[in-house]
């Protein structure tokens, strides 16, 4: 499939954002359904992601919504709180809706919360979600250098993998160099 280049936003939500996030969920939630297998809500609504709440107003957790031109186009769940040893980040949730996968768009979002976060890096993917597993290899693999640990790890969800690294924060613009060396 072509790639077109788009312009990729994060932006950090707030509490007035969280709305948006919540509604998302109902389609990240039908997305691994489809994936996985998972049998469709005797109600039709799919929910999930009950720790939503705690991306707000909490300092090292955040909330990001990923927009494309005028358009909400995902999310991104950071979790400053990870509870494995070695760790100081780790993405809670991801989502990319449907019509701008494929594209550029989770890549863009993935790496520039890799950049906004330097430390060390934990991502957990579902072994049975083949488009994660493939796409999530391939952004992190891309974004080190093939600087990646990826371990087999058991979930509530089920058997998954942990792919461990370490980014850093972008290189400073020329631009930036000069004003931050004039001082």
């Amino acid at each position: 499939m072509k790639v077109t280049p788009v312009k990729v936003t994060l932006t950090r939500s707030g509490a007035r954002q969280r709305k948006i996030i919540e509604n998302l969920v109902h389609f990240y939630v039908y997305d691994i359904a489809c994936v996985m297998g998972w049998p469709s809500p005797a109600d039709g609504m799919y929910r999930g992601c009950d720790d939503v709440p705690g991306y707000f107003g909490d300092e090292r957790s955040s909330a990001y919504l990923i927009r494309v031109g005028r358009e909400w186009a995902g999310f991104v769940l950071v979790d400053g709180h990870p509870k494995r040893r070695g760790c100081d980040w780790r993405i809670g949730q991801f989502f990319v809706v449907g019509k701008f996968k494929r594209c550029g768009v989770g890549t863009a979002a993935a790496r520039e919360t890799f950049h906004r976060f330097p430390g060390r890096w934990h991502v957990e993917y579902l072994k049975r979600n083949t488009p994660a597993v493939g796409f999530w290899r391939r952004v992190i693999q891309d974004y080190t250098r093939g600087r990646v640990r990826e371990r087999s790890i058991r979930s509530p969800w089920g058997a998954m993998w942990l792919a461990e690294f370490t980014s850093s924060a972008p290189p400073a613009t020329r631009s930036k160099r000069r004003r931050t060396a004039a001082r």
